[in-house]
């Protein structure tokens, strides 16, 4: 039987983020993740996204590359 931290994890990897097996204490949230998809693909200023999870520019940049998010762009024409 899994036990809770192992149904966690599982949880990230299902989401595509990168989580370790051993619980850290400042791992991310699930709702964390969440807004961090939904503002950054919204077009939002990292700054503004790390003030409004309570995380730095420069923890919630490697999230962002660590989870393969990328914003849309408009093709150059």
């Amino acid at each position: 039987m899994k036990s809770e931290a192992d149904l966690e994890t599982s949880k990230y990897r299902m989401m595509g983020a990168f989580v370790s097996k051993h619980r850290r204490r400042n791992a991310w949230t699930i709702a964390e993740y969440e807004i961090l998809k939904n503002e950054f693909m919204s077009g939002k200023r990292i700054k503004i996204i790390a003030y409004e999870i309570g995380r730095s520019m420069t923890a919630v940049n490697k999230f962002i590359s660590r989870s393969g998010l990328q914003r849309n762009r408009k093709a150059r024409s």
